[in-house]
């Protein structure tokens, strides 16, 4: 039987940012059985969700669940992975069960984890504060495309073929990288190359309809969500992504400067208004850039290892995983 290593809230409930429309998000660490370690399946994460339309947005009612295992987790930890830091020093208030004496070893330890590693974190800053302003445009370019197939199948009706159409939609959309074409074999019996239209990553041979086009445009923009048609109509800014860019450079400037996290967030009301969009939009480009050319700033005097000592990691999931088998062998052996 598996062991629960911990699980623990996260998210907005654990940074001290939530709000009544808040979901809840948890993360376990997780001891596998005898089997799957003897099977060598120990190094997996997976996923649970109670909602059942993925493309609809939480709501306060729904929870995401993440699990990993032991060996998976303290790889993320040595890596200097932002959620599993964030995990190791979650404050017991924060655990919904008691937790594994493992966990106990890893927190005693945390000197033998922390590194000045802060490319996660720094990452985290620059990335988040852009993905949505990029899905933004994204949104907009796949609208565009799909008003202008509809306009197509209008005229030429919607078992026309696209290859007749192709030029003129490149043309139109040239200066949009996600449309784009290339030559590709086409499969079957005849090993002839033939044009391929490129919508946001997904291929449309010349021999498809305009009806099939029109498709994957539409099921592009289901994809992209409410939450970035939002982001568009107030100029392409998600707020939320915003304030977790600035939460994850000062995460990685405090652990930093002092080798472990503290929550809730240092900062969560400030934190909470770029949530809100109570903050200016330029003001908080300004603190991303900061803490962005901070951190290797910081990363440069502090007195952390250059990284976290994997080989005594590994030790503590080895013995962990030894005494699972161990625990069962009486069961295993022959009567």
């Amino acid at each position: 039987m598996t062991a629960i290593v911990a699980t623990i809230i996260h998210g907005s409930h654990l940074f001290g940012t939530s709000t009544e429309d808040s979901d809840r998000d948890y993360k376990s660490v997780v001891l596998p059985d005898a089997r799957a370690i003897l099977l060598g399946r120990v190094d997996e994460s997976w996923q649970e969700q109670t909602k059942m339309d993925l493309r609809a947005r939480n709501t306060s009612h729904d929870t995401d669940h993440e699990h990993h295992y032991l060996l998976r987790f303290v790889r993320m930890l040595a890596s200097a992975n932002q959620v599993a830091i964030e995990m190791l020093f979650a404050a017991d208030r924060f655990h919904v069960r008691d937790v594994h004496p493992v966990w106990r070893v890893l927190q005693a330890n945390s000197d033998r984890i922390v590194s000045r590693n802060y490319a996660r974190f720094q990452g985290s800053c620059r990335d988040q504060a852009k993905a949505f302003e990029l899905k933004a445009g994204r949104l907009e370019t796949a609208e565009a495309l799909e008003r202008h197939l509809s306009a197509l199948i209008e005229r030429h009706g919607r078992q026309e073929r696209l290859s007749a159409h192709i030029p003129a939609i490149l043309d139109a959309f040239q200066d949009r990288e996600c449309v784009t074409s290339e030559l590709r074999t086409q499969r079957g019996s005849r090993k002839e190359q033939i044009v391929h239209i490129s919508m946001f990553g997904k291929m449309a041979p010349e021999t498809a309809s305009l009806e099939t086009a029109h498709q994957i445009v539409l099921g592009k923009i289901r994809d992209y969500g409410e939450r970035t048609r939002r982001a568009r109509d107030i100029g392409g800014k998600d707020w939320k992504d915003l304030s977790h860019a600035v939460r994850a450079g000062y995460e990685g400037i405090e652990l930093l400067r002092t080798g472990r996290l503290q929550f809730p967030c240092h900062g969560a009301p400030r934190l909470l208004a770029i949530k809100k969009g109570l903050v200016p939009f330029e003001e908080v480009m300004d603190e991303v850039t900061f803490l962005v050319n901070e951190m290797p700033r910081v990363a440069a005097t502090c007195g952390l290892p250059d990284e976290a000592d994997l080989s005594f990691l590994e030790g503590i999931v080895a013995d962990a995983h030894l005494d699972a088998i161990l625990s069962v062998r009486p069961a295993l052996e022959p009567t």
